[in-house]
């Protein structure tokens, strides 16, 4: 059966409430009342169907030739994106104050230069309000080329302080240019590499980002140039693995938000990125304490919304949500209470109402699949980790790709499939070591799992508990502590020496039980 097209036509109208339907239908009436609407019956027939498919439309609307669907497709998603645009004017101020500079281009041009002035002086209050330095940059430019036009009284006075406004705003637009490039620079290097493998490339980070620092003044600086500023410490101490200070960091940008409560309020989206990234770094310390006021923070986000989300902001918060239910399993180790409980998310990721990224969606199958390990569901561990094997490019996320392979190893041992075994040992040998991802800790449990299917019963114990020494060893050492992050291997070999489920051995962790280990 042929998988049914979809356009981004075809996603915006699904992803359109009941109230911006009604106020499109309500948009078209009022705009083309006596109109032929042809665009609007192709409307009402895709929100009914969901997805687009020439055939259907063609039957259901008869007045429709086929080689007028390309254009009536693209006059609909205009029509939808102008009536968005109108909808969303009270609750988006940046489309509101574009609306103004328009408003007095047009005044302008009919020759209104004061009432256009007027209008602009305005839209510039709105604009250094919210902190908006290019939109009030191409109001100050248009304001300069009235004043050139229309003789307004002092021109010589206003011109100097057109100029001096402009310099002004220039300046903050570089400083805000540069601080977000860097914040979306560090960013990717996380995406690419995950947290740092070694010396050389901590050194690597470090240079790079305290080369991009010289010359800041936080003094100087204002909320934005702030919040890049904190993100960038926060990816930078993350992929350092100095968790103490991402969790400084991490609290100094929510902070940021709780000191401006307008921009708090008007920046939810934000907010909740910072609230997930105190939430993250709290987890990395092992920190239930301050994990739980958090978590139920995050999870009573929507509620204490006076005005609606947006839903980019709705799909980010279900995307919090759900990650740090996982987290927070494995903070308490609760895998046997959440392993049943992921019905709503597999549909999530299996159709992707919200939209969400390569990276998200690859983050999400890792943890699940992890939940399912740690509740000896092996096959279904297995099942998520392959939407990570099968399905992400080789580049991307490479230290995810990675500890997915070693995961489905010990699953696929553990289900004793040891011919497979075989042969996946060698081809996920190759990958990692092609992605130069290969340290002492990947080296070792692949030496173990080498000689597996040669191994006797009675000699499995001693291998074990041999291999167990080691990696313990080589947690102390900084750089061979990356693994452990993505794969609690010293519990599952702990639980293995004592016959009991990881769960059971992660809880006893968590309480603070002290293990005897053999040996």
């Amino acid at each position: 059966m042929a998988k049914p097209q979809k356009d981004f036509l075809v996603q915006l109208i699904n992803a359109l409430s009941k109230n911006e339907k009604r106020n499109f239908r309500l948009f078209v009436n009022r705009n083309n009342p006596k109109g032929d609407k042809l665009f609007m019956s192709l409307f009402e027939v895709l929100s009914k169907i969901g997805h687009y498919d020439e055939q259907i439309i063609l039957q259901r609307i008869p007045n429709i030739k086929k080689t007028q669907l390309s254009n009536l497709k693209a006059n609909l998603y205009r029509q939808i994106l102008s009536s968005l645009r109108l909808y969303e004017k009270k609750n988006m101020v940046d489309i509101s104050i574009r609306e103004q500079l328009d408003y007095a281009i047009i005044l302008h041009a009919k020759g209104f230069y004061q009432a256009s002035l007027d209008i602009l002086h305005k839209a510039k209050k709105q604009a250094a309000d919210i902190q908006h330095f290019p939109l009030l940059l191409s109001i100050l430019n248009f304001e300069r080329r009235i004043e050139s036009f229309y003789v307004t009284g002092n021109t010589f006075g206003k011109m100097e302080r057109l100029e001096q406004e402009s310099q002004e705003i220039v300046s903050k637009i570089s400083h805000n240019n540069r601080l977000a490039n860097l914040s979306l620079s560090m960013y990717a290097h996380h995406l690419k590499y995950g947290f740092a493998r070694d010396a050389k490339d901590r050194a690597f980070i470090k240079d790079y980002f305290q080369n991009e620092l010289k010359g800041l003044d936080i003094e100087k600086m204002d909320f934005y140039e702030k919040m890049y500023l904190y993100q960038s410490y926060i990816w930078y101490y993350h992929m350092t693995v100095d968790f103490q200070n991402y969790y400084k960091y991490s609290h100094r940008l929510l902070e940021l938000f709780n000191n401006h409560p307008d921009i708090k309020a008007r920046e939810s989206s934000l907010y909740l990125k910072a609230l997930n990234n105190l939430l993250n770094s709290v987890f990395l310390l092992e920190r239930a304490d301050k994990f739980e006021p958090l978590y139920r923070e995050l999870l009573e986000f929507t509620d204490q919304q006076a005005a609606p989300l947006r839903q980019h902001t709705i799909s980010q918060w279900h995307f919090y949500r759900h990650i740090h239910s996982l987290n927070r399993c494995f903070l308490l180790g609760t895998y046997s209470e959440l392993a049943g409980s992921f019905s709503e998310l597999e549909t999530l990721l299996q159709h992707n109402p919200m939209q969400w990224d390569d990276n998200r969606q690859m983050l999400l199958n890792y943890k699940i699949a992890c939940v399912h390990f740690g509740n000896n569901d092996w096959n279904k561990s297995i099942h998520f980790l392959n939407q990570i094997n099968w399905q992400t490019p080789s580049n991307f996320r490479e230290d995810l790709q990675c500890f997915a392979r070693i995961l489905s190893l010990i699953a696929h041992f553990e289900l004793g499939n040891l011919q497979l075994l075989k042969h996946q040992i060698k081809s996920t040998y190759r990958f990692i070591a092609k992605m130069d991802e290969l340290q002492q800790v990947q080296i070792e449990i692949f030496q173990f799992l080498k000689k597996i299917p040669r191994m006797k019963e009675m000699d499995l114990q001693p291998a074990f508990v041999s291999l167990h020494k080691k990696l313990v060893e080589l947690e102390k050492n900084p750089f061979e502590r990356r693994p452990f992050l993505y794969l609690d291997i010293i519990s599952w070999l702990e639980s293995k020496i004592k016959g009991l489920p990881i769960e059971v051995v992660i809880r006893e962790k968590k309480e603070g039980v002290p293990w005897k280990g053999k040996g």
